[in-house]
């Protein structure tokens, strides 16, 4: 991936990204402009790009007006062939950033899409280099899963973005920019100040906090980049990826009566589960990228799913939203319990 920028929003861009995505400067020619690369510049490579001047035309690439959900209109430029996209810098600036980062980040995914790694609908916490999983539908607890993780230590990789990649005889989970979506009532079960002040002290381009109101009156929502997440729990430095060391797949008590604990799954079981749960890697906002991809999920994903639950000790977490914090501890115990033991205890 090739980003071609001026030199100050390469940098902002490079700082809301990393360390999820690793970049190297590339000095231009007499442009003013410099290239964030993750490697040698190569023709098969795309190319994201700002527009170099207010009004300039590109009669021979596809124009797209997109405005994502209370955002403004931004224009772009597509060109398959030269796989050149350019965003328009007549954009707000803190909005041209984050379209920069997400289409870097949605065609990074279509790069890694046909190898041996799938997308899932789930997150990620780590320590020391192991990860937990988390994965599940909306509402599950996942969010509120890693969020009372981090605050009892545990270090951010991903939230509900989360991709795991084959490496040597095991798995790693990957994590991508992206910002976290939170529910005020999230905030109140973690005894944490309301979603719309706690986050002042949040620095330079990171700092990105917005309210996007609830649907059809639902619970507001705090939108909040990882770095600020991780500033705002005090939690570790953010994680690039981890060891996928078990699959949790969390959910809500049924009734009080019920207590906070891990019950083990069988492979079966969580390969349905993980199956379940598979992402395809275009979402729904960028419907004229996928003439020029192929249709996602991969096909083989069902199979790289059974193969991951195979080797990879998997629970559901059973827990109550007021009491967070427990299932925080279900977490540390799968990450300080050693693979070899976990893997065989017996199944309820």
């Amino acid at each position: 991936m090739d980003l071609v920028a001026p030199m100050a929003v390469a940098n902002a861009v490079r700082e809301l990204s990393e360390p999820f995505v690793p970049f190297v400067s590339v000095a231009r020619d007499g442009d003013g402009k410099a290239g964030a690369t993750s490697g040698p510049a190569h023709r098969d490579w795309w190319q994201v790009r700002t527009t170099a001047q207010a009004g300039e035309q590109f009669p021979e690439h596809q124009r797209i007006d997109v405005a994502g959900r209370g955002e403004a209109t931004v224009r772009m430029w597509l060109h398959p062939a030269r796989r050149d996209l350019v965003i328009d810098t007549g954009a707000p600036g803190p909005l041209v950033l984050q379209y920069l980062v997400r289409y870097l980040r949605i065609l990074l995914r279509l790069a890694h899409a046909r190898g041996d790694e799938v997308f899932v609908h789930g997150g990620m916490v780590a320590e020391n280099g192991r990860g937990v999983a988390l994965i599940g539908a909306k509402r599950a607890g996942k969010t509120s899963t890693v969020m009372a993780s981090m605050l009892a230590g545990r270090a951010f990789v991903a939230n509900d973005d989360l991709s795991m990649a084959r490496t040597g005889g095991g798995w790693t989970g990957r994590g991508w920019p992206r910002t976290v979506s939170v529910r005020e009532e999230t905030f109140t079960a973690l005894g944490l100040p309301s979603g719309h002040g706690p986050h002042e002290g949040a620095r330079g381009a990171s700092r990105s906090v917005r309210r996007v109101p609830g649907r059809d009156g639902g619970q507001d929502t705090v939108l909040l980049r990882p770095q600020e997440l991780a500033e705002l729990l005090d939690a570790p430095p953010l994680q690039p990826n981890a060891e996928v060391s078990a699959l949790l797949f969390p959910r809500f008590a049924d009734s009080s009566a019920d207590r906070t604990r891990l019950v083990p799954l069988a492979p079966p079981e969580a390969a349905r589960r993980l199956a379940a749960n598979l992402l395809p890697v275009l979402v729904k906002d960028e419907r004229f990228l996928r003439p020029h991809f192929p249709p996602g999920p991969d096909p083989r994903a069902l199979g790289l799913a059974e193969q991951i639950a195979a080797v990879s000790p998997a629970y559901e977490l059973v827990q109550h939203f007021s009491a967070l914090r427990e299932g925080a501890l279900a977490v540390a115990d799968l990450l300080s319990t050693p693979a070899e033991t976990t893997r065989f205890r017996s199944i309820r």
